[in-house]
């Protein structure tokens, strides 16, 4: 699964990195803090905004602020639950809350690295990992990860007073062979090649999209241990990203 990940970049980064416009920051009062504001995060939790990328056939590719947890448009509320922070590829067809979203509302989350945490407990209990696309090593001593885009779906709900709430979830699938120790699972982490694809407004081959979410090949993930300063939600520090 994905409960926790890292964008440690700043909005211009962002913008160049998936070809978004200045002028297609986002809606107003949805996307603008997305990118041009965004500063480096190292402890991205669900409930928090985050920028994500969309495209649609008006406005090509946008950044806009979503809250990570999504909730269906016809939710009664706008309650998440932990479930709905991750959708497994699997069963994205069938489950309420997900299987209308692949036909038009995909979406790519960008990250630079996500955190695990190793089944095994050892005398300060879990150890957490850092898990990133093999990057570079920084002065600093810790693994500098590529901008990668996780697969994701979104969802707009709308209250009496008519404001729209953006959310989103991260899609899962079967962890590569490297990291299957730490946790079965892994975010879809979608090949260069792939990313245009996937939030294609023209795409509607169901089948073919979902060919897209398959585990990243595995010569090229890469975990680390980091210290257990990640475990707590209030934390958001350089640090927490580096080699214990």
């Amino acid at each position: 699964m994905c409960g926790r990940y890292d964008l440690v970049v700043i909005g211009q980064m962002l913008a160049a990195r998936f070809g978004v416009a200045p002028e297609q920051a986002g809606e107003v009062g949805q996307g603008l803090e997305a990118w041009q504001n965004w500063q480096p995060r190292y402890n991205i939790a669900p409930g928090q905004r985050n920028p994500v990328v969309v495209a649609n056939e008006d406005h090509g590719k946008q950044l806009l602020a979503m809250k990570w947890g999504l909730v269906p448009s016809w939710s009664s509320e706008p309650k998440t639950s932990f479930s709905t922070i991750n959708a497994r590829a699997e069963t994205i067809t069938q489950k309420p809350a997900f299987r209308k979203l692949i036909a038009s509302k995909r979406c790519l989350v960008p990250a630079t690295g996500y955190f695990e945490w190793a089944a095994s407990i050892g005398a300060g209990g879990k150890q957490p990992y850092r898990v990133q696309v093999t990057g570079k090593n920084n002065h600093d001593g810790y693994h500098e990860g590529q901008i990668i885009a996780m697969a994701g779906l979104y969802d707009v709900w709308k209250g009496q007073d008519g404001k729209p709430l953006l959310t989103y979830t991260i899609i899962t699938t079967e962890a590569s062979p490297s990291i299957r120790a730490l946790h079965e699972r892994m975010p879809v982490i979608l090949s260069s090649e792939d990313e245009d694809a996937w939030i294609d407004p023209h795409m509607k081959d169901t089948e073919g999209l979902l060919r897209l979410l398959r585990p990243y090949p595995d010569a090229r993930v890469n975990a680390y241990p980091v210290g257990r300063g990640v475990n707590s939600v209030g934390n958001d520090r350089a640090e927490l990203i580096r080699a214990a």
